[in-house]
């Protein structure tokens, strides 16, 4: 877990929140689409995505990031 909670202090954090949102709306329009040729491909992209964070992703953040210092107001 890591020390830090709030992703304005976590650099790499805020990317990749961006990224499974972005993924997640391009699971929802792949979805909304016939399950043939792009649609299909984006959906799947999309979806091995979605596993990969929560699964690969966060746990490798957490470990490798070096949050930045906090804020003597906070600290």
């Amino acid at each position: 877990r890591a020390p830090t909670r709030s992703a304005r202090f976590r650099p790499l954090a805020r990317p990749a929140w961006f990224a499974m949102a972005a993924s997640f709306l391009l699971l929802g329009l792949a979805g909304s689409h016939e399950a043939t040729g792009f649609w299909l491909w984006l959906g799947r992209l999309a979806g091995l995505y979605w596993f990969l964070h929560f699964l690969v992703l966060l746990p490798l953040i957490a470990r490798i990031e070096r949050p930045l210092p906090l804020p003597t107001s906070l600290a």
